[in-house]
C-alpha cells in the first residue's frame, strides 16, 4: 500500500514539473487576504502520562480546521488558526494511577477533545498547480477525557506547545479560490517531562478551501 505522504510527494514533484512545462500563473494578482476551512484524517497516536501514570491510545479522527491568513509577500502568507478534534482512544491506567474510576482498573474506552491555537506561515507559487510548504506553531490542549459511559477520567486537561510541518499541493480554480491537499507531521508538548511520558508526534493528512479577498 503506498503511504500517503509518498503519494502527496509525488504530486508535488508533479505540480512543480507543471510549472516548468507549461502550468502557467494564475491569472490576476493575489488577494491581501485569505480565509480556510479544512477537514483533516488526524492518524491514531500514543501518549504515556508519567503525572497520572496513565496510557492514552488515541484513535484516528476527523479534525476540524478553520484560519484567516494575510499576505505579506509573493506567495507567502502569515496567519492563525484553530483545529478541533474529538477521537476516540483506549485509556489505560498503569501502576501508582490514581482517581481512576473502578470500571476502569484495566482499560476502558473512552473520548477526549483535542484543541489547538496556531500561528500559520505558509508559501507557494502562483501557478494553478502549486506546491505549498507550511509552518505551525502554538499551543495545544488535550481535555475532556471520559469513558463511554460519561464518567470522567483524569487528568483534568494537558496543555502545551504544539507545531507541525506540512507540505502539499495546491488547485487554484482561479485567483481568488483555491483547493488544497496537505501532509503535515506534528508534536504536542502536552504532558509534564517526568519520569514515563512521552511526547506524541501524530501525523495528518486534509482537503481544504481557500477564499481570498
Amino acid at each position: 500500500m503506498i503511504r500517503p505522504l509518498a503519494l502527496l510527494c509525488s504530486c508535488w514533484v508533479a505540480a512543480v514539473h507543471a510549472q516548468s512545462t507549461g502550468g502557467g500563473p494564475a491569472a490576476g494578482p493575489p488577494p491581501a487576504n485569505w480565509v480556510s476551512a479544512s477537514f483533516t484524517v488526524q492518524q491514531a497516536f500514543e501518549v504515556n502520562d508519567g503525572d497520572t501514570h496513565t496510557h492514552w491510545n488515541f484513535q484516528q479522527a476527523l479534525q476540524y480546521r478553520a484560519a484567516i491568513d494575510r499576505s505579506i509577500g509573493h506567495g507567502i502568507t502569515l496567519g492563525v488558526g484553530l483545529a478541533y478534534a474529538t477521537p476516540n482512544m483506549t485509556y489505560s491506567p498503569r501502576y501508582g494511577a490514581v482517581g481512576v474510576p473502578i470500571d476502569c482498573a484495566t482499560s476502558c474506552a473512552g473520548s477526549g477533545n483535542i484543541a489547538q491555537a496556531l500561528i500559520t506561515a505558509r508559501g507557494s507559487l502562483d501557478y494553478v498547480f502549486r506546491p505549498i510548504y507550511q509552518v505551525s506553531i502554538g499551543v495545544a490542549s488535550l481535555s475532556g477525557f471520559r469513558e463511554a459511559s460519561g464518567e470522567t477520567l483524569p487528568p483534568n486537561g494537558r496543555t502545551g506547545l504544539t507545531g507541525g510541518l506540512g507540505l502539499g499541493i495546491g488547485y487554484a480554480y482561479n485567483d481568488r479560490t483555491e483547493l488544497d491537499l496537505l501532509q503535515e507531521g506534528w508534536f504536542m508538548a502536552t504532558v509534564n517531562r517526568t519520569a514515563g511520558s512521552s511526547i506524541p508526534h501524530p501525523l495528518a493528512t486534509g482537503v481544504g478551501f481557500r477564499f481570498g479577498f
